[in-house]
Formats: structure tokens, sequence, C-alpha cells
């Protein structure tokens, strides 16, 4: 992951620590929300339905929006791009996003069954 000017390799303490239920927990769910803006770019969209999801302290006993983890997903290659963790409608103004990032020739396989 990029953090500030430097790369550090992911954990599984991420999974425990930034990402509150995990994205495998079986309490989340996702919905597709269609085609997404971010960054100029159109994604295909989908929001985690997860109850556990925080809300945003914006001053002493304020609360602002609650949170939504949202995953974007490139249309041509069926990959991931990013996943913010922002209010519903403030993708823009993430609390935090990661981008993912792939070689030119990477392949999927399939999953075996």
């Amino acid at each position: 992951m990029h953090e500030g000017q430097q790369w550090l390799e992911g954990y599984v303490w991420m999974d425990k620590e930034i990402f509150l239920s995990g994205v495998w927990s079986h309490r989340m769910s996702f919905e597709c929300l269609g085609d997404v803006v971010f960054e100029g770019k159109a994604y295909t969209g989908y929001g985690a339905n997860d109850p556990t999801t925080a809300t945003i302290v914006v001053g002493v006993g304020e609360v602002g929006p609650k949170l939504r983890r949202t995953i974007l997903v490139d249309g041509q290659t069926g990959l991931p791009i990013y996943e913010i963790f922002a209010g519903a409608s403030q993708l823009d103004s993430p609390v935090w996003k990661i981008q993912y990032t792939y070689p030119r020739d990477i392949i999927i396989e399939p999953p075996v069954r």
C-alpha cells in the first residue's frame, strides 16, 4: 500500500485494523451501484452493506454521515481498481482509499470446481 511518500507491504493486520469487518466477512454483502464516475473515469461500483461500518465524528456530540465501503471495478478487465471508504455520496472526499495496480501480463484463471 502507498502511504504518504512510501510503499508498505500489507499484512493480515490490515484486515483487522483498517478493514473494520474484513472484505471476506460473512456479514458483508455488496450491492451493484451501476456506473460510478471517480476521478474522471467510469467504473462499475459495488457498495458494501456492512452493519459494522463507522460514522464520521465531526465535532463534540456531532456525528456526520455513515461511512460506506465502495469497490470500483474496471469494466474492461473486471479487476478491482479502487476500494474507497467514504460517505455514500462523498467518494471525492474519502476517509481513505486504496488503489490497486496490476502487471500488464496478469492472467486470471477461473476457480477450479
